[in-house]
Formats: C-alpha cells, sequence, structure tokens
C-alpha cells in the first residue's frame, strides 16, 4: 500500500494539487464561511485523473504486477491524502482565525455561520467521503474520459456547501449551538466528529468496492 502510494505521489500529484491543498489555509478569512475554504480540496481532486491520463498512468499500472483493482486503491489512496492533507492544513489557520482573528474584530464583524468547530471537521469529512463514492466509481466506468464525472460530482460537492452553510445562515441558534464549546454542545460535535470520520472511511471504502466493480471488465 506504501509503494502503491509512492507511485501515485510521484505520477499523478502536479503542482497545482498541491496549490488546492494550501488554500484551505483561506479557512482564516474573516468574513469567509469556514466550509466553503474545503471546496478547493475537491478541486485538487478532479485534477489528479486529467493528469493521470496524461502521464499514462492507467497504462503503467497495468503492467505493474499487481491487480487491476489495485489501480483504483492507488487513487482512492491518493484521493483521501490529498483529503487529510487539506484538513490538517486548514487547522493552524483555523484557530489563528478563532482565538486571534476573529476576538481581534469584535462582535460587529460576526455573522451566524457553521463556524470553527469540531461539527465543521466532521461534515468536510463526510463530504469528503461522500465525493469519493461520487467521483471514483462514476470515473471508473470510462477512466479515460473524466469529464462527466467531474462536472457532476463537482456540482453536488457545490450545492451540498452551499445548503450547509446557508442551513447555519438561516438559523442563528444552530449557529450559536454549534460554536458554544459548552454541555451538551460539546457532546454533539464530538459525536459529530466521530460521525464524520466513521463516514469518511465507509464512503472511501465503497468507492473502492464499487470503482473496483467497474474497471473489472474494462480492457486497459
Amino acid at each position: 500500500m506504501k509503494k502503491l502510494l509512492s507511485k501515485e505521489l510521484r505520477l499523478c500529484l502536479a503542482p497545482q494539487v498541491i496549490t488546492f491543498i494550501c488554500l484551505s489555509a483561506l479557512i482564516a478569512i474573516p468574513s469567509w464561511p469556514a466550509l466553503t475554504s474545503f471546496i478547493y480540496t475537491f478541486m485538487a481532486l478532479v485534477i489528479i485523473f486529467p493528469v493521470a491520463i496524461a502521464n499514462r498512468d492507467i497504462e503503467f499500472t497495468s503492467l505493474l504486477p499487481i491487480r487491476k483493482i489495485d489501480i483504483v486503491k492507488g487513487k482512492v489512496l491518493l484521493a483521501t491524502f490529498i483529503e487529510l492533507s487539506s484538513i490538517l492544513v486548514s487547522i493552524p489557520f483555523a484557530l489563528l482565525k478563532y482565538f486571534i482573528i476573529s476576538p481581534a474584530l469584535g462582535e460587529a464583524s460576526q455573522y451566524p455561520e457553521l463556524g470553527i468547530n469540531l461539527v465543521l471537521y466532521g461534515i468536510v469529512l463526510a463530504m469528503c467521503g461522500f465525493f469519493n463514492l461520487l467521483f471514483i466509481p462514476m470515473y471508473y466506468k470510462n477512466p479515460f474520459k473524466t469529464a462527466k464525472s467531474q462536472l457532476l460530482s463537482t456540482f453536488f460537492i457545490i450545492i451540498l456547501t452551499m445548503l450547509v452553510t446557508a442551513l447555519f445562515m438561516t438559523f442563528p441558534a444552530a449557529s450559536a449551538f454549534v460554536n458554544s464549546f459548552s454541555g451538551l454542545a460539546l457532546i454533539i460535535q464530538f459525536v459529530s466528529l466521530g460521525a464524520g470520520i466513521g463516514l469518511f472511511v465507509l464512503f472511501s471504502f465503497l468507492a473502492f468496492h464499487f470503482g473496483a466493480k467497474k474497471i473489472r471488465p474494462i480492457d486497459l
């Protein structure tokens, strides 16, 4: 598995992908809804597949002494690596916003939104897993074309991001609750994070499982 991920990083990790991963740092912008900072993570994910096609990654990987389904496994590993890297990059900037930038600007600059909390990261993890589940099986139905799977998966994840962001903006009480860090709210935060981690693992595994089923009959 380690060697498979290493191969993916060498052949498919374009400089643009690293830039998009780093853009999760935009979570520190005061007027920036926290959840929207991770849209760039999904932009990074859709880039790696055209890069793989340009580098003839599928043909190269199919010549290696591995199973055909390991082609899918490699891409799922790379996708989860990018997603987790983006989340890790965001954390110090999220803390900077929560402890320094927002208090310095005062309550007048605040508005109801999901905010910086464990619920945010639970939702992000669940969305990353959901994106994998949408994109990977759709892509491996025809792994030499990316447009349809890219457009549909990105469209659904942007709509989902907008809906969740709008929900917390529309209901300020919900925003205040998840950002209170006390009592029941704190329990909900840890439960949400745990659920997000569970869904991320489950959806990513299912993405590999369904992607592997799609690639089996394809002549590479």
